[in-house]
């Protein structure tokens, strides 16, 4: 890297933070009145505040280079040599950088532009940080399978029960079940989805062993053509997954591990490129990182 490269959000996310927050404001007011804005208070606060957050966390600017990272926001400048990076640490889609005395937590923005690059840098300057043999068994605990089974059930048995007791009606007609077969059917999907992502992985040697649900499975490395740390776009922001891209054109998604994402992508390059160096390379037809639309590194 010649030049350091500087990473921060763009000006028109200041401009819709703006425009939200004079909108909402004006909504409420405008409900309400001058009057009753009294009562709205403790809600207006609440509102206001995580307003607020949103906004100072879009100043945050992250400057990378060969020899440190840098971050900036309002309250100062936080920097860290790679070289003193003691360890790692994150949830999510957060990544943590500690040094040793731990006087240097540096937490970077998954939303910012160029997160991805900023996560891969980090694995090309500390890959000791990332090994395999210190994160060969990851997984996320069953509580999110159990609210999810229990959420799929209640909807379900409400649906049936509505359906059963108006069933008998003569004023019922079976169009009027068909925005509630529609909603449960989305229910059922969505459900599906969570119970197909696989909720452990264990590395042994050059195999992935993978635990779902109702299942296990079991992968080599030279299965796999890449791995890679991709995202979808959405309203709410960006949604980060590890995606296993096989020789057979086959996909397999890897989202809560029980570390952060970064960590477990990472770990997971790493793991792949130890047990395939000088195998076949990566398909010209496999998309590079990290999201649909994205282009590789500069």
């Amino acid at each position: 890297m010649k030049e350091p490269r500087v990473y921060k959000s763009s000006p028109m996310v200041f401009v819709v933070l703006l425009v939200s927050f004079a909108l909402l404001f004006g909504g409420i007011i405008f409900g309400v009145g001058l009057e009753g804005i009294s009562f709205t208070l403790p809600m207006v606060a609440i509102i206001m505040l995580l307003l607020v957050l949103a906004f100072v966390a879009q100043f945050a600017k992250v400057t990378v280079s060969d020899e440190e990272i840098s971050i900036q926001n309002l309250f100062g400048v936080k920097s860290l040599r790679w070289a003193e990076v003691d360890r790692v640490s994150g949830r999510g889609y957060a990544l943590k950088l500690h040094d040793r005395d731990e006087g240097v937590k540096m937490s970077i923005n998954p939303q910012l532009p160029g997160y991805e690059e900023i996560v891969e840098f980090a694995g090309v300057r500390r890959p000791d940080l990332f090994s395999p043999n210190q994160y060969s068994d990851m997984k996320r605990g069953v509580t999110v399978y159990v609210l999810i089974f229990l959420f799929v059930t209640l909807i379900l048995g409400i649906s049936l029960f509505y359906v059963y007791v108006t069933m008998d009606s003569p004023n019922t007609s079976p169009v009027e079940y068909l925005p509630l077969l529609v909603f449960v059917l989305i229910t059922i999907a969505f459900g599906s989805m969570v119970f197909s992502v696989p909720r452990a992985l264990t590395l042994d040697g050059n195999t992935m062993g993978l635990k779902y649900i109702l299942g296990e499975r079991t992968i080599r490395a030279d299965e796999i053509a890449i791995v890679q740390f991709r995202f979808t776009q959405s309203r709410n922001g960006r949604h980060y997954f590890v995606n296993l891209s096989l020789h057979n054109r086959k996909n397999i998604q890897l989202k809560a591990l029980g570390v952060g994402l970064p960590i477990a992508y990472l770990v997971l390059k790493n793991w792949h490129r130890s047990h395939t160096q000088g195998q076949q390379s990566v398909p010209e037809n496999v998309a590079p990182n990290w999201s649909d639309n994205s282009n590789s590194v500069r």
